[in-house]
Order: C-alpha cells, then structure tokens, then sequence
C-alpha cells in the first residue's frame, strides 16, 4: 500500500469512528476498495445510516483487520484490486483455510458486470450480494438491510449426486453439506435428467454405471450449450479407453471409487476455480467483443497510439477519412500523416503539450493528409492512456471531419464581409448624398427665410403662402436628409456622444416650446411635469434634442383634435456596469437588466433618470412595439400613405440613448389609447 493510499485510508478510519453515528449495536462492516473516492461515500453513507464502518483499501489489509477483530456482520468488496483482488478475496474466505469466516454474509461490487453475469457471479463465489457501479443510496443501504437480516442469503453451489448406491449417496450428501454445497439427490438417470432439468446444478457427481442408464448417454444430456454445469464421473474401472470415452463426452473429471471425501472436496473446489476463471475469461471476452463492436462503428475515426506515436490499432472510420487501409495505417507514425511544413509541424506539438500537461485536448482542429494527396480538416479530441500504476501507455484520439463545416463557416465569413463592405459602401454613399443636398438645402431655406421675412419687400398674399409651404417643405426635407445622415453615420460608427453638462428644466421647456405652435394649430393640450430630478444633467444635448424632436414629433403627428400629449422625468434607480464599446467615454455607465440577476458581478445601482413623452393618439399594437424601433419600419402602410416620415427617426433614437448607456422602450394598451415613450440614462 501506498503513502497516499495509507493517509486516505486513516482518514476515512477517522471518519468511521465518529461516536456520534455509532452505537454499540450497531452492525460492524468491513469495506474492501482501493479506490479512496468510492470507499468514502460508502463509508460515509453506511456511517449516516447507523452502521459501524471499518474501511480498507485491499484484501490484504481485510484479512488483517479479520484477524484483529475477529467479528464483523457484514464485508462489502469491489472485486478489481491489486493484490488479493476481490475474486481472491471470497474464495479465501470460503475456503476450509478461514473457516471461521465462512458464514460472514459478503456483498460484491463491479463495474463492469450486471444482470445474470452477476448472479453467476455470486453464486460461483459464494457471496450473498452483488451492488453495480455507480449505486445510488437508496440501493446500497437496502441491499445491505436485506442482506444483514437474512433475505440475501448466501448463493451456494449446488451439487446433484447421481448415485445408485444409497449408502455412498447419503455419505456424500452429509460430506458435502457440511462443506457448504447444496445438495441434491438422483439414484438413477430418469430422476437425474429430471432433477437436471428442474434444479439446473453446478457440478454432477455421476455414477457411469447406473441400472437404467449409463454416463455414457446422460453425459450429452448434461452438457447442451444451455447448461453450465461441471461434470464428474464415478467409476470403479477408470481404464484409459474409459478415461478418454469420460473426456471426450465433455466430463470435467472423473474420480475412480473408492475415494476419499477429502479428495472428492478438493476435485470440486478446484472444478470450480477453473470453471470461475473459464466464466470470467468468457465474460471478459463478451465485454471486449462488446467494446471492439462499439469501437469499430464509431462514426468518428479512432486512432490508439504508442508513447512514441506509432498507431497500433485503427477503427473502420479511419479508413473513410484518410482513404488508407486499416492494415496499412499500423506501424505508421502520426506524424507521416499531417501536412509538412513548420506551421503544421507547430501545430502538432502545441496538441502534444496541451495532452501531456492537461492529459486530455477536446475540440482541436488539425489538418490530415489524405493517401491520394489532398487534405481533410479535422477536429480531434485526445486523452493520454495509463496502466494501473499511472505510467503512459500511450493515446486515443477520436477524429471527426469538419471539413465541410470549415467550408461552410469561411463561407458564411465572406458572406458577412461582403455585406459589411456593401454596407459600408451603402452608409458612405448616404453620407455623401446627404452632405451634397444639404448644402443646395440649406441655400432654399436660407433664401426662402429671406423673401418671408420681407427683406426685399412685400409678398401679396398668395405669395406668402407659397413660399412659406416652400419653407415647410424644405426644413422637413433638410431634417429627413439629417436623419439619413445621423444614421450613416451610426452605420459607419461615425456617430459619437459629445458629454456636457446642461440645465435639464430649461431643456426641456425649451424642447417643448418649439411644438407648441403646432400642437395650438392641432386643439392639443402641451404638459411638463419633472420630479425632485437634478438641475444639472450630463449628456449630449443635441442629440438628446434630437431623441425629443423624433418622440414629440410623432405625438403631435399622431394625435387627434382635443388630445394631450406630456413630458415627464423623474429620478430611479437601474443595475449598471461600466460601458466597454468603441464609443463609450469614460466612465460610462450601461444600463443592463441582466445584472439584477447577478449575471454580472460588478454591476451596482446607480441613479438614473427616465423621460416619457405620452400622448393620446393613435396607439400602437403589441406585436409592433419592437418592430418600431427597427430602421425604416413604420406602423403600416395607411400610416405611411397619411403621415409622412422615413421610418428613421425611432431607430435613430433607440441608437443615441443606447449611446449613453440608456434603453428606450413603448408601452401602449393598442390602437387608439395612445402611447407612452420611455427612455431611461445614466445620470
């Protein structure tokens, strides 16, 4: 045993003897199993279930224990162990060696071994129990009830005497008793095949010579391939014609009368040390057969390598993704199969670095030679093998082709650079467009503002109200060519926040003083209401203006004869992190809802204010309130036909109040009750 190992297992001795789990009838048990980990959660959990627990990381140290002891109710074995493994384990303790462990009831554990295997199992060892890797607590502790209170009784070996001499028979019957076996009786070959049949024993003692039958016949009977059973045969005249007859009829042994009961008992006990070790073997086989069908159809490629990197044992898949025969990839280096050149060559030992450091690489994307010269991309996940004293055996790596997904994914990258650049050629193309009709914009304005204003003279009445439509219609155009702009210029990320401090009453008065002209023309009611907010306010007042510009224009717009429309701010608090985008300023503050739920740990409550621009008009459906906020989308297309607009101005907003680390939303209860806009910032 090792250091280590000795530590764990004082530890978890420790924990076995805490007085506060035990009480002095509780029932002993010794736990056999050298993995640290599964011996202390059962320790733990037969411990928190009232049971006394000795643990030990061996069988040699559980014979040790025994011998000290004396007593236990109950052993709980794994059977893979170095040393005396679990196998070795119980036959020793059912062995005329240790008899005085022969009644101690025994649970085994394995991993690897379920359902009828299992059951063989026990019976061959002689154990009452049988627990499957992983357990769950509710099946440990009523296997070990059942067990301490005689439900699980111990799975003897059966034995069926086939006998037609009474006395012998009764003899052997008392002998074998005594040893353990469970006895059953047939004094001529009709009873024996019926008995067989209903009984389905262990081992046969067979009489050759019986009144109505012989060995001869009843041996074929008796090793169909259904049957398990040993056989050995009795007879007086073992010649070696017989002796041959006996063997080639499938006997196991055979034993010339008379003969000693001693000797009868240690013919049976070695039968059954072969026949365990010959079920082990097929059971063994059986789950490698499994394992190699599970490795062959992978549909990943699977490579086993040696320490120096020579493949060994090779999958069928390996020879779809690299066109080479399976017989042909043994012996090769994994090296011969990867592209020459230093890149490729770096590559690999960063995965053999990250392997031998991490023991394990997943998702690592290499490129493959093919046998006919090409290459495939490939993702490989690696883990180093071990042997059971840790030294590196080797590796496995599983392999699959992603070569069409590569394909696919530089694809759907030149798909997105092409619409980036067409993008960037589209905003560029606004932007220019927008600064060669302002300037042409701005000369009509400018010129129209003169000839209204009556610099150069008087305007009769028709012509005032000619140029003063030209005057509307030109500022409205100028202020579409500026959204167009601002938007470009979001686009191209040209647009940015310029912080200042400013007056938030004085800007809001002034903000609403410029529509109450309009909103007097159209029968509306203006209203302003601020609460207990700030004086001051740090942000880009332009374009603040222009978020109340786009809100308030559309209230006025929207809202019938004899409506209301309102501004209000007032102060709240909102979780925020700190801003991290290409157009944050320092210290910049975001709003994120997220961080309420603790996704975000540095996020704090910080002060905000939240604006509302509400009026009466026409509402807005719930299955349109995000739709609004998309560039060029408008209600539908009667708004768009009554009310004139780009479907610009809300996308516009939504973008210069998430600039300043705000969200803006619409709460609206459908059409024809109104709307009330709401944007909330950092103050």
């Amino acid at each position: 045993m090792t250091d280590e190992q000795k530590t764990k297992n004082e530890i978890v001795k420790k924990q076995s003897t805490s007085p506060a789990e035990v009480t002095e009838n509780s029932p002993r048990i010794l736990v056999v199993n050298d993995d640290p980990v599964q011996l202390r959660v059962l320790t733990q959990l037969l411990i928190k279930d009232g049971k006394e627990v000795i643990a030990c990381t061996g069988g040699k140290e559980a014979l040790s224990q025994l011998n000290t002891i004396k007593s236990v109710d109950l052993i709980i074995t794994d059977l893979y162990m170095p040393e005396i493994n679990g196998w070795k384990l119980c036959r020793l303790l059912r062995s005329a060696e240790f008899s005085n462990y022969n009644k101690i009831p025994i649970i085994i554990m394995s991993a690897t071994f379920s359902g009828s295997d299992a059951e063989d199992i026990a019976r061959e060892l002689g154990v009452n129990g049988f627990l499957p890797i992983p357990f769950n607590r509710e099946e440990l502790l009523a296997t070990v009830e059942n067990t301490l209170s005689g439900v699980n009784e111990r799975k003897n070996l059966s034995i069926l005497i086939v006998e037609d001499d009474e006395n012998l028979r009764e003899t052997l019957r008392e002998g074998l008793d005594t040893y353990g076996f469970s006895v059953y009786e047939a004094e001529n070959g009709q009873q024996a095949y019926e008995r067989f049949k209903e009984l389905k024993p262990d081992i046969i003692l067979l009489d050759f010579h019986l009144p109505d039958n012989d060995g001869e016949h009843l041996l074929p009977t008796f090793k169909v391939p259904e049957s398990q059973a040993a056989v050995i045969v009795m007879t007086g005249n073992p010649s070696p014609d017989i002796a041959l007859k006996i063997t080639e009829l499938g006997a196991d042994a055979y034993i010339r009368k008379p003969f000693t009961l001693q000797y009868l008992i240690n013919l049976c006990e070695k039968i059954r040390r072969e026949w365990s070790l010959l079920r082990a073997e097929k059971l063994l086989e059986d789950k490698t057969l499994e394992l190699r069908r599970i490795f062959e159809t992978s549909l990943d490629g699977i490579i086993i390598s040696d320490p120096d990197g020579f493949i060994i044992m090779v999958n069928s898949s390996i020879e779809k993704l690299s066109g080479y025969p399976q017989d042909e990839l043994i012996g090769k280096h994994i090296a011969e199969l990867l592209p020459k050149g230093d890149t490729y060559k770096k590559r690999a030992q960063e995965m053999r670095d990250h392997l031998y450091r991490d023991e394990m690489v997943t998702g690592f994307e290499v490129k493959w030679l093919q046998k006919e010269g090409g290459t495939i991309d490939l993702e490989a996940n690696v883990a180093l093998l071990k042997d059971n004293k840790g030294t590196i055996t080797g590796n496995i790596a599983s392999l699959r082709d992603i070569t069409q997904r590569k394909k696919e994914e530089s694809q759907l990258r030149q798909a997105k650079e092409a619409a980036e650049a067409a993008s960037s050629a589209k905003s560029e193309f606004l932007a220019n467009m927008s600064h060669e009709l302002r300037t042409p914009m701005n000369h009509i304005i400018g010129f129209t503002e003169l000839l209204v204003s009556k610099h150069y003279g008087d305007l009769n009445e028709i012509q005032a109200e000619y140029l003063n439509d030209v005057l509307k219609s030109s500022q409205h155009l100028l202020s579409l060519i500026n959204n167009v702009l601002n938007f470009s210029n979001l686009e191209s990320r040209k647009l940015e926040v310029h912080l200042s401090d400013f007056n938030i009453r004085l800007f809001l008065e002034k903000v609403l003083s410029l529509y109450r002209e309009r909103a007097a023309h159209n029968g509306l009611k203006l209203t302003i209401e601020t609460d207990h907010i700030p004086e001051t306010i740090t942000a880009d007042e332009k374009k603040l203006n222009q978020v109340f510009d786009n809100l308030l224009s559309n209230a006025v717009k929207f809202s019938p004869k004899g409506g209301t429309v309102s501004i209000s701010a007032r102060m709240v608090e909102r979780p925020c992190r700190p801003g991290l985008r290409w157009s944050d300023p320092a210290d910049m503050q975001i709003i994120d809802d997220k961080t309420s739920q603790g996704t975000i740990p540095e996020a704090l409550q910080v002060e905000c204010i939240e604006f509302t621009v509400a009026d009466t008009g026409l509402g807005i459906k719930p299955e349109d309130q995000k739709r609004i906020f998309e560039p060029f989308e408008q209600l539908d297309a009667s708004s768009s036909k009554k009310y004139q607009g780009t479907g610009l101005g809300l996308a516009l907003s939504k973008s210069i109040v998430e600039l300043h680390g705000g969200k803006i939303w619409v709460e609206s209860n459908g059409e024809t009750q109104g709307s009330r806009f709401s944007f909330i910032i950092p103050v």
